[in-house]
């Protein structure tokens, strides 16, 4: 729900909890519910972690052996709670803060979402003569690691009349030198469901992107841009997650 949350660190937590409190002695069985909706790092991820504390019997958080927080901090704003805090827009009058009820939990499924989380975004508009960019500096990386940029997008005037009408967006992160990028394990998931609870509920469809990199530097200038759209488009953006990757 959070994308400034390492999802990965908070998993861990809930076991150790289990692992520590005397209120779980005894307890014959554990598993996490849902592990079908995993992307393949938190399948992964859980199953180690179930390895570490249940087979394994440690009591200490595995996250502290790859240097997982709860809160990594390499990007900031990145929801747009705060308007465009910490980013650098150009041109000023191609991108706005907005807003949109119900577009986190609706069309981004966002679980537990409450007081309009996720709801709040920037607005791409793609101009007649040149595109529109915003920038923010990721710091706070270790050169070698690997990393996950991840961000949701969506076309704002479908958003607004309640269309549907799945496609890729033309919304893209340039990373600059400090990134080296993975191209086999980046994609672009398009959400084109339109069957069952999905069919004609009115609800934007989103693109879901994911950008994996090495990093090369302490830090990595992040740009997005809409230079690929059609002039007059406008986009919406939100959910920046950025965050370390497990590798084993």
């Amino acid at each position: 729900m959070n994308p400034e949350v390492d999802f990965k660190y908070y998993l861990d937590m809930q076991l150790n909890l289990v692992a520590n409190n005397p209120v779980f002695d005894g307890l014959g069985m554990t598993g996490y519910w849902g592990s079908y909706y995993d992307d393949e790092e938190l399948y992964r991820w859980s199953m180690q972690l179930l390895r570490h504390y249940c087979v394994e019997g440690n009591t200490e958080m595995l996250s502290k052996t790859y240097g997982y927080t709860y809160s990594p901090g390499h990007l900031r704003n990145c929801d747009f709670i705060d308007g465009l805090d910490h980013w650098a827009a150009d041109p000023a009058d191609g991108l706005r803060a907005d807003s949109f009820a119900g577009y986190g939990r609706g069309s981004q499924g966002r679980w537990g979402a409450a007081g309009g989380t996720g709801d709040t975004f920037c607005v791409f508009t793609r101009g007649a003569e040149r595109p529109s960019t915003l920038s923010q500096t990721a710091t706070g990386l270790t050169p070698g690691n690997v990393y996950t940029l991840q961000f949701v997008t969506a076309d704002y005037k479908d958003m607004v009349a309640g269309k549907i009408d799945p496609r890729q967006h033309a919304l893209k992160a340039v990373l600059d030198a400090g990134a080296e990028v993975i191209p086999e394990e980046s994609y672009v998931y398009v959400d084109s469901r339109n069957s069952g609870r999905k069919e004609n509920d009115g609800l934007v469809r989103i693109n879901l992107h994911h950008i994996r990199f090495r990093a090369a530097a302490e830090s990595v200038a992040i740009t997005f841009t809409d230079a690929d759209a059609e002039p007059g488009t406008e986009m919406a953006l939100n959910y920046i997650m950025l965050k370390p990757y497990f590798e084993q």
